[in-house]
């Protein structure tokens, strides 16, 4: 009997433990379910902060520029403000403890309860930590205030941006200098429009200066569309040109060395570029005689040793520099001295066909002077430093003497850009909706004048950057095409970034393009955090 009660109690344990390992792999089951979960929740968690961060740093940025953008149209000052360092640490968790127990209930066997419980947890914490810095210091300022260097305006250009929307945004004049053998003149079209007051529509009466800056800038939104006209029909190229510079140009020519030339390894250093000793006083060597070890140790300091044409031939020492500049072609001839010479009949022909440039267009399609002085400004070649090929010059801003015209350009600063971009549309347009347009004096063409609307190309006819969209006097702007870029409200006017239906193709997207180039522009105005102290970031911890 005893045995058989054993038999029995011995069955109803394995039936009991049976029962807790299938409760126990249940249990294990729902933990890995619910760690594999979390981790799937971790990495679409990840992403869609990723995605959020960025679109909120993207929608950060563009509302900070635009609002200077509004600043700068109320002549109010600008405050730049940077983010940071953005750091988010994450949490993830999943638990399930369980207690599984058995009790005997009742004296049958194998009618015993199994008893137990499972509490199973899912926790999840994300602390995102962002940096707010504000950029004052002087590094910036400069930024801001220095012109904008050349190799910028270069590389835009080389990666494939209009070369009228550079011009109208980052060049703040074009100066031409027109000399001949007995007269000389600096022609100077200024990108600023003359500043007139809120209209209704009717005339717009400008005294004598605003008719001299007027015309000013007609001509240079005329030679911006001309530049555009020759960078769309592949006339105009950008190449690097290499001039050598000489220390003094007046100076003496170099004498020689005072070791023998045999001896490369002196320490003997060569006379300076502006000695007064005279290679003939010396007895030993002839004139100009430069020996390997002076041109070893010019070309240690990026100096050179060359013949200099304009200084008879004589050796001077000096730099070879390497500078780009703005080309026309194609090429018609060459001269004796192997200079390309544009084939500017062809161009001309090309640029009055063109129906961008049919208000610079006379009768038969005869081009206008517009078009003959800006290709005589840059058939040799034109660029934003002055020229350093013409040391000559000695200096003189208006040489006479020698038929030769040039152009330059000046760029402006960043924050002059800027400006520029934020205040032009309200005096552009109080022009364009004048009833009638006002005249522009002073073209060769029309010695009374054109109307505004006559005397700029079409393709120019809009602001550089339109953010104030609304009505004001006689100005009735349609609604902006599609949905904006961003838009925000400063002291009661609405701004935003949008772009108009043009008739224009080239211009679908002018606002937005501009509007992206000017923040590529400030993306120079940078911080290093490293550099600023604790005190002076602004920490918002995200709980």
């Amino acid at each position: 009997m005893n045995k058989i009660l054993e038999c029995l109690q011995l069955r109803t344990i394995n039936r009991l433990l049976a029962k807790k390992r299938s409760a126990g792999l249940l249990l294990s089951t729902l933990i890995m379910l619910s760690l594999l979960a979390t981790s799937g929740c971790a990495v679409r968690r990840v992403r869609a902060d990723f995605t959020g961060f960025e679109k909120a740093y993207a929608d950060t940025s563009n509302h900070e520029l635009l609002l200077n953008l509004a600043r700068l149209q109320n002549h109010d000052p600008t405050y730049f403000f940077k983010i940071g360092q953005i750091t988010s640490s994450y949490r993830m968790s999943a638990t399930a403890p369980t207690s599984v127990g058995f009790a005997s209930q009742s004296s049958v066997a194998g009618k015993s309860n199994t008893t137990g419980g499972a509490t199973p947890g899912l926790s999840y914490e994300s602390d995102p930590l962002f940096q707010f810095i504000p950029v004052n210091d002087e590094t910036n300022a400069q930024l801001l205030l220095k012109p904008i260097p050349p190799e910028t305006f270069y590389v835009l250009y080389q990666q494939g941006w209009r070369i009228d929307q550079l011009f109208r945004l980052m060049v703040d004049r074009i100066e031409v200098t027109n000399s001949t053998a007995s007269d000389c003149k600096v022609s100077i079209f200024r990108n600023v429009p003359p500043l007139v007051s809120s209209n209704d529509g009717t005339a717009v009466h400008l005294d004598p200066l605003q008719k001299e800056e007027l015309s000013s800038y007609a001509g240079f939104l005329r030679a911006s569309a001309i530049a555009y006209a020759l960078q769309k029909h592949g006339n105009l190229v950008l190449r690097e040109v290499g001039t050598f510079v000489p220390l003094d140009p007046n100076a003496v020519p170099a004498g020689p060395s005072t070791q023998p030339k045999e001896d490369l390894g002196g320490s003997s250093n060569p006379p300076p570029a502006s000695s007064t000793q005279n290679p003939a006083d010396t007895g030993t060597s002839k004139k100009g005689v430069i020996s390997a070890t002076d041109i070893e140790k010019a070309a240690e300091k990026n100096l050179s040793y060359e013949s200099v044409k304009s200084a008879g031939n004589n050796i001077l020492i000096g730099q070879r520099i390497v500078s780009p500049r703005f080309f026309l072609i194609p090429t018609l001839s060459s001269t004796p001295e192997s200079e390309s010479v544009p084939n500017t009949t062809l161009i001309m022909g090309e640029l009055a066909s063109d129906p961008l440039l049919r208000q610079l267009t006379g009768k038969d399609n005869k081009a206008i002077s517009a078009l003959t002085i800006f290709l005589g400004a840059v058939q040799n070649g034109f660029a934003i430093e002055d020229n350093v090929e013409k040391p000559e010059q000695g200096g003189i801003a208006c040489p006479v003497g020698k038929k030769d015209t040039s152009a330059r350009l000046v760029l402006r600063s960043l924050i002059g850009v800027m400006a520029s971009a934020a205040q032009e549309q309200l005096s552009l347009e109080r022009l364009l909706s004048s009833s009638p347009s006002p005249i522009v004096p002073n073209l060769e063409e029309a010695p009374g004048g054109l109307s505004l609307y006559d005397a700029i190309p079409e393709i120019e006819r809009l602001p550089i950057l339109r953010i104030n969209w609304n009505v004001e006097g006689g100005i009735k702007l349609a609604p902006p095409k599609g949905k904006s870029l961003t838009e925000l409200n400063y002291q009661g006017t609405e701004y935003l970034i949008a772009d108009l239906k043009q008739t224009v193709p080239e211009n679908e997207y002018w606002n937005r393009d501009v509007f992206r180039l000017i923040a590529a522009l400030t993306a120079q105005v940078t911080v290093d955090t490293s550099k600023y102290p604790i005190a002076n970031i602004l920490q918002l911890n995200v709980q």
